[in-house]
């Protein structure tokens, strides 16, 4: 049962990288499909923007993606990263090794609407989408299918990560915890408590 579900992004721990040879163009071509990148889609190689600031196998290009190194990809956390969309094999230009970008596409219709709060013109409201933004996530957490590591259709550019806090395969959140590693945030948009 799930039982609290998290906003993820990237600290500053994590390395920070730009596409090449040109970012912009990475960003007009690649990152504006997100989610519907097509899983062939050529992904360019990466080079760290401050190469004493490696970080722990995670890299940060944009928090609407998940960049991350060889290790992490087959470790217990590469199982749930797998699960959750596409994994698309790319270069890091410092080193030359091999590091995955995961487009998450696992998108799951689990927002409950009537009692999410909206901001509007007004300020907030509960259940009306105005399209200025959400103030407070409500979900209907039985929706969310077989991957931890999802979307939402009123958030397309946001990952989420669910947890049931039971440390299994597909618990993303909690093995994360567990590995001491840093480069990721969570924060906390919704709990069953």
């Amino acid at each position: 049962m799930i039982k609290k579900i998290f906003l993820i992004s990237h600290t500053i721990e994590a390395g920070h990288v730009a596409a090449t040879p040109d970012p912009d163009i990475f960003f007009r071509t690649v990152m504006r499909d997100i989610p519907a990148l097509d899983e062939n889609a050529p992904i360019p190689s990466f080079q760290l923007l401050d190469p004493s600031k490696r970080g722990d196998g995670f890299f940060s290009v944009s928090n609407q993606v998940l960049l991350f190194d060889k290790a992490i990809y087959l470790s217990d956390l590469g199982v749930p990263l797998g699960l959750s969309g596409n994994v698309h094999p790319t270069i890091l230009n410092d080193t030359k090794e091999e590091i995955f970008f995961l487009n998450v596409t696992a998108t799951y219709n689990c927002l409950n609407l009537a009692e999410t709060v909206f901001k509007s013109p007004n300020g907030e409201e509960k259940g009306v989408d105005h399209g200025m933004g959400i103030k407070k996530l409500i979900f209907f957490p039985k929706l969310i299918g077989d991957s931890y590591i999802f979307r939402i259709p009123q958030r397309k550019s946001a990952i989420f990560i669910a947890t049931d806090e039971s440390g299994t395969q597909e618990d993303f959140y909690t093995l994360y915890k567990v590995s001491g590693m840093r480069g990721l945030s969570f924060a906390e948009v919704w709990s069953s408590e």
